[in-house]
């Protein structure tokens, strides 16, 4: 042990609480089999992002733009332009590394923007009418960002899309302007999340998470366990106050069906084999990005 750590350790002293807790954590602990499915992505990167922002929406996501590089120190190279002048500026060059923002109209009449990007992404929409954003019952035209198919840093662009979706910092720059925008996390440059998994589910898993990792900029860690193991867990976490550390997402345990109050309904995805059932847990601090990770889950399971 190193010497210096020596000098400064002392025993602590442990609560009723403290102990109880600690003794769940050694308890689960015992069960577990855990695969790291990514190092933790580096937040600094010397590409800059280019992006394509239509004219009229410049006053809603200029704020954010600039807010996100003083926030995360990546350069972003941005023009404010007409659909045509996008459409010009595409065509001279590999439009597949780019992201557009733009509205609802021009997406539609923009025959060529939708060919090579990898996914279309909706932002909000523009209301003064409402003040939650609610995709069944929309009043304005949606606005949307197209993410490129071959990104140089395609974890930046997801970092700038949860950044401008964030309740505690982008959401605040957009609503200035009567923009009602989609909900999302609170923002984290590299969220973390936690996903409990049954023992047959371990092979198709481990790659399809990697990709989600790195494609997006987030950290998960699988944690694999028989059914019996993560029922066993997540009753323990249930019982005590530590409710935030139950994992994100639970994946091939019906009995998680049994918490009902702390994990949403089950979705259900094709792992080649059968219908896996997956669980998000309600108190997860990145619900929106554990949804994700599940749509991304179901898109890989089906190649």
């Amino acid at each position: 042990m190193n010497q210096d750590f020596k000098k400064v350790f002392k025993t602590p002293k442990y609560t009723g609480v403290t102990l109880a807790l600690l003794s769940m954590f050694v308890l689960t602990s015992m069960m577990v089999v855990w695969d790291r499915i990514s190092e933790k992505p580096e937040s600094k990167n010397s590409q800059s992002l280019e992006i394509f922002c239509e004219t009229q929406l410049e006053p809603i996501f200029r704020p954010a733009f600039q807010s996100f590089y003083q926030n995360t120190g990546i350069g972003i190279k941005v023009s404010f332009l007409s659909r045509e002048e996008i459409q010009a500026s595409l065509s001279k060059k590999d439009n597949r590394r780019a992201i557009i923002f733009l509205g609802e109209n021009d997406y539609n009449s923009g025959e060529g923007l939708k060919g090579n990007f990898e996914e279309k992404i909706v932002i909000g929409y523009q209301s003064a009418k409402k003040d939650k954003f609610d995709e069944k019952n929309q009043n304005g035209k949606s606005v949307y960002c197209l993410v490129g198919r071959v990104l140089n840093q395609p974890s930046d662009a997801f970092a700038l899309i949860r950044f401008i979706l964030s309740p505690d910092h982008g959401h605040a720059l957009l609503t200035k302007e009567g923009f009602v925008p989609q909900p999302g996390d609170k923002w984290e440059r590299i969220p973390f999340l936690l996903v409990y998994a049954s023992e047959n589910q371990r092979a198709w898993l481990s790659h399809c998470l990697k990709t989600f990792s790195i494609r997006e900029g987030i950290q998960v860690e699988l944690n694999i366990r028989s059914e019996q193991g993560i029922d066993k867990a997540v009753s323990l976490i249930a019982k005590s106050r530590a409710k935030q550390y139950l994992p994100d997402i639970v994946i091939g345990c019906p009995k998680i069906q049994n918490y009902r109050d702390l994990f949403s309904p089950p979705q259900f995805i094709n792992d080649q084999k059968m219908m896996a059932p997956c669980y998000i847990s309600k108190t997860s601090r990145y619900w929106h990005s554990a949804q994700r990770l599940l749509n991304a889950l179901e898109k890989c399971s089906s190649k």
